[in-house]
């Protein structure tokens, strides 16, 4: 009943472990709706929101509040607190394996529209909010990106019922990742499945090898090797292939699997350049697990894509710079990152423009982002010169927009985009003709 309260002073939130807040209340005014909208926008984790229904009367604000947030459990408010407790822990077993994975990090607020002049933030807030369709996701093996309207569907494209279960078994045991990890994740699923389908190799092999992607790389964040290791020193290379013998242990110790720990330590014995790709079979094997290991670490960060890294990394396969990989591996992994590229590329993405009219009001302009300009000259990061002028604006691949059009780059500007890239996928910015061939000219 009280609306100047804090949500997060009534329960112990561990953010990092549960990312699901279970709020029970008696009666609710909106008031106190907003100030729980907000806290669930402020903290970007799913909020599990139950309401005993006596407390509102209105079928409008009902509709309201179940399009503000994520899943509304509605009760009678008569109902014994026994019978609400088992009505609860009824609806978290259903939900379990399907809430803490579903989050907003990648779509945080401050990034989606934000209210007209003339909107309150509560009626904002209902109209933007995204509500995900849990019908669809009984088995949670389907889980949607809000913002994105993307969805990874694992019935679909992970064909093989071993490797599916491993994936769920992981979002489970690992429920309190992000999003981003999860993508990252079923990403390299399916690249590990395309690839043994590239390959011919038989189903066997790519349960071996998703089995060790999940024990080795798949619950960290990000890898206990930072930058590129390729060219690094040996003993960071040693260090590399203590880790791979260390899973080795673990997965025969786990699953029994002799056949992985076996091609766990081929890994590490191409690694130490201690035997070559085209030794064996096994060593063949062995070095398409190690390539999809190396793929999955340079061209990810934090759980997102990273087009420069990844573009490095092709070139060291292009110019057979990884003595490990055998000839089928690096062609495989061309393949997978020819349709990582194309796939990046074909993104469509909607900027968000904020406008003041002269009374100094804010208003929201939805407009697309085009990754290309019809009178503008493609210019890669590394070619940007002082003194030209961009012919668009140039945007990373969520769609914020850095540069403005018709911006003159300098010296700062440049070390600064050099810098951000290195964290965004930046798309290529382009120059004006005019200023292009006068900087060619210098």
């Amino acid at each position: 009943e009280n609306t100047s309260f804090d949500p997060g002073i009534l329960f112990d939130i561990d953010e990092e472990k549960l990312p699901v807040v279970f709020i029970v209340v008696s009666e609710i005014t909106m008031e106190a709706v907003e100030q729980l909208s907000r806290f669930y926008d402020r903290r970007q984790f799913f909020l599990f929101f139950v309401i005993l229904s006596g407390g509102i009367s209105s079928e409008s604000w009902k509709s309201k509040i179940e399009s503000a947030f994520p899943l509304v459990v509605w009760m009678d408010s008569k109902q014994p607190f026994g019978e609400v407790t088992k009505s609860l822990e009824r609806v978290e077993r259903e939900y379990r394996h399907v809430l803490p994975i579903v989050e907003f990090e990648d779509a945080p607020v401050d990034s989606a529209v934000v209210p007209g002049p003339d909107e309150a933030p509560l009626e904002s807030l209902f109209r933007y909010t995204p509500k995900v369709d849990f019908s669809k996701s009984k088995l949670g093996l389907q889980f949607a990106l809000p913002k994105s309207r993307a969805s990874f569907d694992a019935e679909k494209e992970i064909s093989n019922p071993i490797v599916r279960a491993e994936l769920l078994d992981f979002m489970r045991v690992h429920s309190s990742r992000s999003f981003s990890h999860v993508r990252r994740v079923f990403t390299t699923g399916r690249d590990i499945q395309q690839s043994t389908k590239l390959w011919n190799l038989e189903p066997e092999t790519l349960e071996t090898a998703f089995t060790m992607y999940l024990s080795t790389c798949g619950p960290r964040e990000q890898s206990l090797i930072t930058g590129n290791y390729l060219d690094a020193s040996a003993g960071t290379v040693e260090l590399l292939a203590q880790r791979v013998e260390s899973a080795s242990v673990a997965i025969s110790e786990k699953t029994g699997d002799t056949k992985a720990a076996g091609l766990v330590s081929g890994m590490g014995a191409l690694l130490l350049r201690k035997s070559s790709p085209e030794d064996s079979e096994q060593a063949d094997s062995a070095s398409l697990l190690l390539g999809l290991d190396l793929l999955d670490r340079n061209c990810w960060s934090h759980g997102h894509w990273q087009p420069r890294w990844a573009k490095r990394f092709l070139n060291s396969i292009l110019d057979n710079e990884i003595a490990m990989l055998s000839r089928n591996t690096a062609w495989t992994l061309l393949q997978l990152m020819v349709n990582a590229f194309e796939n990046l590329h074909t993104v469509k993405n909607v900027l968000i423009r904020k406008v003041q009219d002269e009374y100094g009001n804010e208003q929201v302009i939805p407009r697309e982002a085009r990754a290309t300009v019809d009178d503008g000259v493609r210019v890669s990061l590394s070619q940007l010169k002082p003194g030209m002028v961009l012919a668009g604006a140039v945007c990373t691949t969520d769609g914020t927009e850095i540069l403005p059009k018709n911006f003159e780059i300098d010296t700062e500007i440049i070390v600064r985009l050099w810098n951000l890239s290195a964290t965004r996928a930046i798309h290529t910015p382009q120059v004006t003709e005019e200023s292009f061939e006068a900087c060619q000219l210098k």
